[in-house]
């Protein structure tokens, strides 16, 4: 999403590419052990000249706090990546469920 028109000229697919597969790793890893169903919202801003700034948000109760708080940390760290010009945000929507092969 930009406010200002196409995506594309902001930046570079390959750093989309990576945001997604960084992102769905961490998402995997960690939520392959949660005993319920929830959705999580996963929001990058990036700009050309400052630090990534990462948000959440879920519908997740207090049951799965551990989890969302590995997973909130883990994407946290995600800050190499940039736009080429203007704010450009980025977002990801999971939906988890209990893995049925424990």
């Amino acid at each position: 999403m930009s406010e200002s028109g196409d995506v594309n000229t902001k930046v570079a697919l390959e750093e989309l590419n990576s945001i997604q597969e960084s992102l769905d790793e961490i998402s995997a890893r960690i939520f392959k052990t949660s005993e319920t169903s929830f959705e999580v919202l996963a929001q990058f801003k990036l700009t050309s000249e400052s630090v990534v700034e990462f948000r959440m948000q879920t519908t997740a109760g207090e049951r799965e706090n551990e989890l969302l708080t590995s997973f909130y940390n883990a994407a946290s760290k995600l800050t190499e990546y940039k736009s080429i010009k203007d704010e450009v945000y980025v977002v990801f929507h999971y939906t988890i469920s209990p893995s049925v092969n424990k």
